[in-house]
C-alpha cells in the first residue's frame, strides 16, 4: 500500500521536473506532452492506478497545458480503429461463450494427426488461428485447460508436456501479429501510421504483409519444440480421442456463420465490395457483425441471442482506453514539434 502510494507522488513530480527543465529547441506544449507521456508511462509501469484510469490523463493534461484542445485528444479515444477492435472483442465473446474456440481447437489438431509432433503442430495452429481474431492472453487462457488436460495423461513424458505449454504460448504471440484486431499494438501502429502519415492500412493489407510471417514464425517454432525424443506410445494415448466430443449447436453454427461472413468481408472487402460501397471500411464490418450477434438467436427454442449486454459487459473495455491514449500520445508527438525533436 505504501509502495503505491509513493508511485502515486512520483508519477506528478516526474511530470512537473519534466516540464521546467531547459530543453533546447523544445516548444513548451511538446515538453508538456514529453512530461505527461513520462508520468502516464510510470504509472503504467508501476500499476500506481488502474492502467485504464491512467490512459485518461491526456484528458486533462493536453488541453490544460495547450498542447492540444479537448475536441482532438477525446476524438483519439473515438478513433475508428477502437471502434474495429470492440467489434472484434464482441465477436471473441461470442466464440467463446459457445464454445465455438473448443471445437476449432479439436478439429484442427484431429485433423493434423496424433503424433506427438503433430499434436503440437496441431496447438500451434489452434492457438494461432485463435489469436489472430481474439486477444493473445484470452486464446491463451481458454486452450490451456485443452492443453493441461492432454499433458496430465504423460506425466512422465516431462520434456512433451513442457514444450506443449510452450506451443500455447508461442502460437498465441505469433497469432496475434497475423491480423490488424490480434494484438493491440497492431491497431495502435496502424492508427499512429494514419495518423502521421495519412496512410490507411486496411485488414487486407495487413495480413499480406503479417501473414506470411507469422507462418514463417510457426514454423520456426515447432521445429524448435520438436527436437525431442518421445515414447511412440504417447499417439495411442486415449487422451486423444476426439469422439466425445458434442454435437455442434445451433448457437455454434450461427457464430461461426458471422465470423466466416466478416473475416470474408475484411479481407475481399477491396476488391469486391469497395466499387459499390465506396464508404465501406473494417470498422464497419466489425460493428455490422457485433450488432447481428445481438439480434441473431442461438436457440430457436428459447428465443436467446446469441450475444446480450450481460456478456457484452465482460468486455475489456479498459483496453480501449489504452488504444485511446496510446492515440492521442502520438498524435500528441506528431501535433508539436516533439517528433522533430526526438
Amino acid at each position: 500500500m505504501r509502495s503505491k502510494t509513493i508511485h502515486l507522488i512520483i508519477g506528478p513530480l516526474l511530470y512537473f521536473v519534466v516540464s521546467n527543465l531547459n530543453l533546447p529547441d523544445l516548444s513548451v506544449e511538446g515538453q508538456a506532452v514529453l512530461a505527461c507521456t513520462i508520468w502516464v508511462a510510470y504509472w503504467w509501469i508501476t500499476e500506481a492506478l488502474e492502467l485504464a484510469v491512467t490512459a485518461l490523463l491526456p484528458v486533462i493534461i493536453f488541453p490544460l497545458t495547450g498542447a492540444a484542445n479537448i475536441e482532438s485528444v477525446t476524438s483519439s479515444y473515438g478513433h475508428p480503429f477502437i471502434f474495429l477492435f470492440m467489434g472484434g472483442f464482441i465477436l471473441g465473446l461470442a466464440i467463446e461463450h459457445t464454445g465455438l474456440h473448443k471445437r476449432i481447437a479439436y478439429k484442427i489438431i484431429e485433423w493434423l494427426g496424433t503424433s506427438p509432433k503433430r499434436v503440437i503442430l496441431g496447438f500451434l495452429i489452434a492457438t494461432a488461428f485463435l489469436s489472430m481474431w481474439l486477444s493473445n492472453t484470452a486464446t491463451a487462457i481458454m486452450i490451456l485447460p485443452i492443453g493441461i488436460s492432454i499433458s496430465n495423461h504423460f506425466s512422465s513424458q516431462k520434456e512433451f508436456s513442457k514444450n506443449l505449454m510452450l506451443a500455447i504460448a508461442y502460437g498465441a504471440s505469433i497469432g496475434g501479429l497475423a491480423t490488424l484486431i490480434g494484438s493491440p499494438p497492431n491497431i495502435i501502429f496502424a492508427g499512429i501510421i494514419q495518423q502521421n502519415l495519412g496512410v490507411e492500412i486496411t485488414f487486407l493489407k495487413w495480413m499480406t504483409f503479417a501473414l506470411p510471417i507469422t507462418i514463417a514464425l510457426l514454423i520456426v517454432a515447432w521445429f524448435y519444440l520438436t527436437r525431442f525424443k518421445i515414447d511412440k506410445s504417447v499417439a495411442e494415448n486415449k487422451a486423444f480421442n476426439f469422439n466425445d466430443l458434442p454435437k455442434m449447436t445451433t448457437a455454434e453454427k450461427r457464430v461461426l456463420i458471422v465470423f466466416a461472413i466478416v473475416a470474408t468481408l475484411w479481407i475481399t472487402k477491396d476488391f469486391l465490395l469497395k466499387k459499390h460501397f465506396p464508404q465501406l471500411d473494417d470498422t464497419i464490418i466489425a460493428i455490422l457483425g457485433a450488432i447481428s450477434l445481438f439480434i441473431i438467436t442461438g436457440d430457436p427454442k428459447s428465443k436467446q441471442k446469441i450475444m446480450t449486454w450481460r456478456v457484452a459487459r465482460e468486455m475489456p473495455w479498459g483496453v480501449l482506453l489504452l488504444f485511446g491514449a496510446g492515440l492521442a500520445i502520438a498524435n500528441g508527438f506528431s501535433s508539436t514539434d516533439l517528433t522533430i525533436w526526438l
